[in-house]
């Protein structure tokens, strides 16, 4: 949930307060699958006077499409490369629907790259056109292109599906952009913990950690037990100034220097990050970009239970985890490092692409992810001075700070209100997803509505993050099976409204 992908933003983040690399190769792209490759002659600005074009990649179908038939587009997310038709809910939906299947990359991510592949020489300049405006209104412009040119006198429904950021994108897409969109799945929206500079009090700061500390608990109270004991026993270590060993116990690229305060939060949230990963991609098979381990909350509350000594079960579960995510890219995990994130950051969660998704954290996506006490993990307890930190670290890199939460939010239409009161959304929740914590689920209800095209919030057990985006297939859960059919009747019902 990095943002919303939560390592990604941590990564970056960690980076930009403490002046440590994070970019330097590029980050490995996934193969997705052989789709041939399209390309849409999209404004650089749309709000602006520059009229300067850039190629936005795309893949399109119209193999089932029949004249009433919808569009269903997937937009694109936070990834260095974009998902085949194959890949997504969205190709099987229309097979159901006979519609026709769009795949939308987001622009400055995979090859959408108005100013060339080296991303680490782009100016403020070159970035400023990643605006939100601009994101949402390509989305808009290249629906109504397919809708004039592949479909029975332009009336298609039109109807868009994307997770996590994405998720966040295609909610923000019907909030603004009603008469195009009739329709939207959001999978894993992030809605709530945004902040500005100038925002005092962040409801929702703590929710994501706390929501990882309740699934741990839930699935096995005496391994969460042994998890919060081995970062009590970290932090009791640097107290007492034991940390000539660590490098060794926890598997640490280079010794601990000193345990000073700033020392400790580095090496606690980087060693703390594996826990959010195991549950948020807790998926009953591997899935390549995300997690080279199925049933990774399992694993590792499995390693919890086995280890006695508590330190050991912090170096396991990292070593596990990211040697696993190493093997199958073709890597050699030898340790971690604290003073290179960027390695970490890649075997976290490998098809993000960090470096645009860095400015769009900056800019629009600043979101609060601290710990609290009570939780399993160590408590940040001045959040404040961390917001701060977040904050000048975009200005140091970027020029740029992100807009006050509730202006961003009455901006583009997602107050409490108004989403209480939306029509035409799909908000899919998932009980292993810590993005549920920041999805406004905890902040507000969805009151049961008789118009119908209400919008629906819809929590699925036994599901991890976007998990219900995945094509169906032999290894699709029976609870995500269910969801996928939920979400297909509702497209019906809202195919039928004018």
């Amino acid at each position: 949930m990095r943002c919303t992908t939560s390592f990604a933003c941590f990564a970056t983040w960690l980076h930009q307060r403490y002046q440590q690399p994070i970019f330097g190769a590029p980050t490995p792209r996934i193969g997705y699958g052989p789709d041939e490759a399209r390309w849409f002659t999209q404004r650089l600005d749309h709000f602006g006077d520059n009229q300067r074009t850039f190629q936005q990649k795309f893949y399109m179908s119209t193999e089932h499409y029949r004249p009433g038939g919808p569009i269903l587009l997937f937009q694109g997310e936070e990834s260095t490369s974009l998902d085949c038709l194959g890949c997504t809910i969205m190709h099987d939906f229309a097979q159901k629907l006979n519609g026709i299947v769009v795949n939308l990359e987001h622009r400055y991510f995979g090859q959408s790259v108005p100013f060339g592949s080296n991303l680490t020489a782009y100016s403020s300049n070159q970035w400023k056109y990643l605006t939100l405006d601009n994101v949402l209104r390509d989305a808009v412009v290249f629906v109504q292109s397919v809708a004039r040119n592949e479909t029975a006198n332009n009336s298609a429904p039109i109807f868009a599906a994307s997770g996590s950021y994405g998720g966040f994108v295609v909610t923000l897409m019907r909030q603004n952009y009603p008469d195009t969109f009739r329709g939207v799945i959001a999978s894993a929206p992030a809605l709530r913990a945004f902040f500005g500079e100038n925002d005092t009090y962040v409801p929702d700061q703590y929710s994501w950690w706390n929501y990882v500390t309740r699934t741990y608990r839930a699935r096995s109270s005496s391994a969460s037990d042994k998890i919060r004991n081995a970062f009590l026993t970290l932090k009791q270590r640097f107290s007492s100034n034991d940390i000539a060993s660590l490098h060794h116990e926890l598997s640490l690229c280079d010794p601990v220097l000193d345990n000073s305060t700033n020392t400790f939060s580095i090496l606690a949230a980087m060693l703390q990050q594996v826990f959010s990963l195991a549950t948020e991609f807790n998926y009953n098979i591997a899935r390549p970009g995300r997690t080279a381990r199925a049933h990774g909350l399992q694993y590792l509350n499995d390693i919890a239970s086995r280890e006695n000594d508590p330190l050991q079960i912090l170096n396991r579960s990292n070593w596990d985890w990211y040697s696993a995510s190493a093997a199958s890219l073709g890597m050699n995990y030898t340790c971690l490092s604290l003073s290179n994130i960027e390695q970490t950051t890649t075997l976290a969660v490998p098809l993000i692409s960090h470096i645009p998704f860095s400015y769009v954290c900056c800019t629009y996506l600043q979101i609060a992810l601290f710990v609290d006490s009570g939780t399993l993990f160590i408590p940040q307890e001045r959040p404040e001075l961390m917001r701060s930190a977040q904050v000048q670290a975009c200005k140091d890199k970027y020029g740029v700070t992100a807009p006050i939460s509730q202006d961003f939010y009455e901006k583009y239409h997602f107050t409490d209100a108004e989403i209480r009161n939306s029509t035409g959304i799909i908000f899919s929740l998932a009980e292993y997803d810590p993005v549920t914590a920041i999805s406004g689920a905890f902040s507000f209800e969805m009151p049961l509505r008789s118009h119908p095209h209400a919008s629906v919030r819809i929590y699925t057990t036994d599901m991890a993050h976007r998990e219900d985006l995945f094509p169906l297939g032999p290894y699709t859960r029976d609870s995500v099976r269910h969801t996928n059919m939920v979400q297909l009747e509702i497209l019906k019902q809202w195919m039928k409204l004018e």
